[in-house]
């Protein structure tokens, strides 16, 4: 499993980045914090954040 990063970069506006999941993931990890920073004014949403893992246990039988 890789590293979960969350990035705090100070000044005005202020910003949160986060590396290392994919998906809605980012959004529930960083709630907490922008709920003590105040109102959210933008969210810029990078590729990965569109991206939805697929466990890899999952299996699927073909059948002719």
């Amino acid at each position: 499993m890789s590293a979960i990063i969350i990035k705090f970069k100070p000044g005005q506006p202020r910003r949160i980045s986060v590396e290392g999941v994919h998906g809605p993931i980012c959004n529930k990890l960083t709630e907490p914090f922008e709920a003590l920073l105040g109102k959210v004014i933008v969210r810029s949403p990078t590729a990965e954040a569109a991206m939805v893992e697929i466990p890899l246990d999952q299996t699927q039988s073909i059948t002719e």
